[in-house]
């Protein structure tokens, strides 16, 4: 197990307030999981509003459906509401 994590690839990533994380239609390549911060999920309306779909706080993964999904991509934009610091591994 030990070798398995130290093998493991990994990144520790800060973001600013109202910092884009990930785009809409990225590739999701990583669980993720906030460290620190909060973050929104958003998409925008018909109407052209925002739309938040998600918010998630500290020691909370996110995106792990996108990832798991046979197409691996976003459909929402994901924006730190608050300084963060995310794990990705």
């Amino acid at each position: 197990m030990l070798n398995y994590i130290e093998n493991t690839h990994f990144q520790v990533r800060n973001f600013d307030e109202n910092e884009i994380i990930y785009y809409s239609g990225a590739r999701c390549d990583y669980l993720n999981l906030l460290l620190e911060g909060e973050v929104r999920g958003e998409l925008f309306g018909e109407n052209g509003k925002t739309i938040i779909v998600d918010i998630i706080t500290p020691n909370n993964t996110f995106a792990e459906a996108f990832l798991f999904s046979t197409d691996a991509i976003f459909f929402v934009n994901v924006i730190a509401a608050k300084p963060s610091k995310i794990l990705s591994i």
